[in-house]
């Protein structure tokens, strides 16, 4: 996937790492170090920032829970950083020198998504929906009968007019507001 931040190409790509090519020609490495990292990656995503066709420096980034795979949905450009899901961690990023400057985990598996919301971030989860502040602080959190997928829809999250709604796997969709207070539910089947 290709982005463009003022004059500079971001290149981000899931990447397969086994266990002896640790850093896939990147510049430099973040790894979860509150997980276990004895094991092999179950996700890396590396991160190429060029300007004019030449690489000005590269980040690969490995988690150790739940797998991500990069797509849209899990990046995010914000006021000149990068947000990015990686395994069960949301990682910023500055621009475009790619330094990290906080990883927050949001879930016990894995982070699908991440949507900017009142200067704030809401992060999609398997098992819970977290809202965490710019500086990446955990301003709540919340969890529900099951885990937030749907096997019939590709988006389970959604925020319209300031309201998150979010479906789980036996069918319930949640409304929540702005402080995570769920506002109703129903059951959709």
């Amino acid at each position: 996937m290709e982005l463009l931040y003022k004059q500079y190409l971001i290149t981000i790509q899931s990447e397969d790492i086994n266990a002896n090519q640790t850093t896939a020609g990147y510049l430099n490495t973040i790894e979860d170090v509150s997980d276990s990292i004895q094991y092999r990656p179950s996700t890396s995503i590396g991160i190429r920032i060029s300007k004019e066709g030449k690489e000005l420096t590269s980040v690969l980034i490995n988690g150790f829970c739940g797998a991500t795979r990069a797509s849209i949905d899990n990046v995010l450009i914000h006021n000149d950083s990068l947000l990015l899901c990686v395994s069960n961690n949301i990682h910023k990023l500055k621009l475009p020198t790619l330094e990290l400057i906080w990883s927050s985990r949001c879930d016990d598996i894995t982070c699908f998504s991440i949507h900017s919301y009142r200067g704030d971030y809401i992060i999609h989860g398997e098992s819970q929906i977290t809202r965490l502040s710019h500086d990446g602080l955990k301003k709540w959190y919340f969890s529900a009968r099951d885990i937030f997928i749907n096997l019939s829809s590709d988006n389970t999250l959604r925020i319209v007019d300031d309201i998150i709604s979010v479906k789980d796997f036996e069918g319930y969709t949640y409304f929540l507001d702005e402080n995570g207070t769920v506002l109703k539910e129903q059951y959709d089947g």
